[in-house]
């Protein structure tokens, strides 16, 4: 595990496409809740959107 974590931090741009992939699949995954009437699916949904453009525009400094 380690090795993929140092192999991520290592390599910026893979590391920032591993994170928005992760949020913007989870929010995918929750789209069916946020469709419907529930307004708490929607606010995590939109949560994690907004989260994982935030992960691509900003970056992250590991040093």
């Amino acid at each position: 595990m380690n090795k993929i974590t140092a192999f991520l931090r290592s390599n910026p741009a893979l590391y920032y496409l591993v994170v928005f992939l992760l949020m913007i699949i989870s929010a995918l995954l929750l789209f069916p809740a946020a469709e419907g009437e529930n307004q708490i699916g929607l606010i995590v949904f939109l949560g994690l959107v907004i989260l994982a453009n935030l992960a691509a525009v900003f970056p992250f400094n590991s040093k």
